[in-house]
């Protein structure tokens, strides 16, 4: 299990480092999406807002996905050509970079869901708004599917990259390409 060390060491870093950072942010915008909520009920603001937008910025699914697409896609190139012999230094750099970026995302994802939860649950502590347990499992399921797919693309591709059998190496790769194109022209 020496392959699944390293994305946990990765993902533990960038989350030790970032960890009285981005919750405070996740706190400070859960204040100010109420304020703008309590603005449109009087009729102060409009329907769109930048809080709206500072939200969907933080949390971006897309983002994320698109990241993972890029480590996958770098990660089977260069072990499939590792397979066949020919090691390019600037893609075992990259694909290694990537996947600390990679880890780096999934935890400022996620260390926002935190800040923004603790601001759910104390509004719904000290007010009578209600929902704020609710968004807090919800946020708590996004987050293990995050952690999950970050660690499990990462725990993946080091298993392709350490296959013994180079033929092996290089077919999984090769159907984990395919598989990924097939579905990015279906989608």
């Amino acid at each position: 299990m020496k392959e699944l060390k390293d994305p946990i060491k990765i993902f533990l870093h960038e989350f030790k480092k970032d960890l009285f950072f981005i919750p405070p942010i996740g706190t400070l915008v859960g204040g100010l999406l109420l304020a703008q909520f309590e603005f449109k009920k009087i009729g102060i603001s409009k329907e769109s807002s930048w809080t709206d937008a500072l939200f969907e910025s933080f949390i971006s699914h897309e983002v994320f996905v698109f990241f993972a697409l890029i480590f996958l896609v770098s990660s089977c190139i260069k072990s499939y050509l590792n397979s066949k012999g020919k090691t390019w230094n600037w893609l075992n750099k990259f694909v290694s970079h990537f996947e600390i970026r990679l880890m780096q995302l999934s935890s400022t994802i996620i260390l926002f869901s935190i800040g923004l939860s603790i601001f759910a649950l104390l509004t719904e502590f000290f007010t009578n708004y209600v929902g704020g347990i609710k968004f807090c499992k919800s946020l708590s399921a996004l987050n293990v599917v995050i952690l999950l797919c970050s660690i499990g693309v990462s725990y993946i591709l080091h298993l392709i990259h350490f296959a013994k059998n180079s033929f092996l190496s290089g077919s999984l790769s090769l159907g984990f390409l395919c598989l990924l194109a097939y579905y990015s022209i279906v989608l």
